[in-house]
């Protein structure tokens, strides 16, 4: 008398053993794959499987791109944001890298408000200001600000 054992494996295998005669011998078949990609369908009726959906993990974020030179820098202006002060006398510049062009001179110790900060392609930290008081707005860097009040938005 011959005996068929099936397994179904966790994976979507298939192993079958076959003994034959007395039961002394045992022939093993390799795994075979399963087609159909899974369980059967959930039709609705009871102890009827449900299809496994399992999520692939999301990609990884990667990091926004930043710009290089003095052309493509945004920035925002929460309200009502917070302040801080300027150390030393500084310009104004229109991008957050020293050779960009710069704009009106700061004197130490004036009130600024400010708007968010950016990390530039060297890795360092620069906030977009404006002056207190006024529309004067520009970039300046974090080494130069002091005393800040509240913690500022990435831009």
């Amino acid at each position: 008398m011959a005996v068929a054992v099936v397994v179904l494996a966790a994976g979507g295998g298939v192993t079958y053993a076959m003994t034959s005669g007395g039961g002394d011998r045992v022939r093993a078949v390799a795994p075979t794959p399963v087609t159909g990609g899974g369980p059967p369908a959930d039709d609705g009726r009871p102890g009827a499987a449900s299809p496994s959906t399992t999520a692939s993990p999301p990609a990884p974020a990667r990091p926004t791109p930043v710009p290089t030179g003095c052309a493509g820098w945004t920035h925002s202006d929460p309200n009502p944001g917070t302040y801080g002060y300027i150390s030393g006398d500084h310009h104004l510049l229109t991008a957050p890298y020293q050779p960009c062009p710069a704009g009106a001179l700061v004197k130490d110790g004036t009130k600024l408000w400010y708007q968010c900060y950016v990390v530039n392609s060297y890795g360092n930290q620069w906030t977009y200001v404006r002056v207190d008081g006024t529309n004067t707005t520009g970039w300046l860097y974090n080494r130069d600000l002091t005393r800040q009040k509240g913690s500022s938005p990435p831009c």
